[in-house]
């Protein structure tokens, strides 16, 4: 609430700092090995990531950032609608549900019931985003891991 950090907040902020790099490239590196690996899955509508090279914005991706460095957010859409996006989140086992995405661990947020609940299924359509689509914040996990949790779900649907 000031221009001062308090002295724990200082030591935190510094130590996290050390590795910072590490960990946004394992985020990063891990969040499109998930989009790939969710590209194929008959359940699956449509996956986007900037790093995938069948995105709309991967050339500006490319031009924007750092070699693979393309974010941590995999947004999957499942067939179904919008009751098969609550239910990908709901069967995760290893990812947990969460409205802040971002951290060491990985959190998955359904669209229409989070970010953007204020939409009905037309104004998503209008802007894109599926009634179904969740965001998945790849997190620090082992990526085989997650990609298990995910097909697990996507499964069950």
């Amino acid at each position: 609430l000031g221009g001062s950090l308090s002295p724990d907040d200082a030591f935190l902020l510094h130590r996290g700092l050390a590795t910072l790099p590490l960990r946004v490239a394992r985020h990063c590196a891990s969040a499109l090995t998930v989009a790939t690996a969710l590209l194929e899955h008959a359940a699956v509508e449509r996956v986007d990531h900037p790093g995938l090279t069948g995105h709309r914005d991967h050339g500006l991706a490319v031009k924007l950032f750092d070699e693979g460095r393309y974010g941590g957010v995999v947004t999957v859409t499942p067939r179904g609608g919008r009751q098969a996006g609550i239910d990908l989140c709901d069967r995760l086992q290893v990812i947990r549900v969460a409205t802040s995405l971002g951290g060491t661990h990985s959190k998955v947020s359904h669209v229409a019931s989070t970010t953007h609940r204020q939409l009905d299924d037309d104004a998503l359509a209008a802007a894109g985003i599926g009634a179904a689509a969740v965001r998945i914040s790849v997190g620090l996990e082992d990526p085989e891991d997650l990609i298990a949790d995910i097909v697990q779900a996507l499964d069950s649907l």
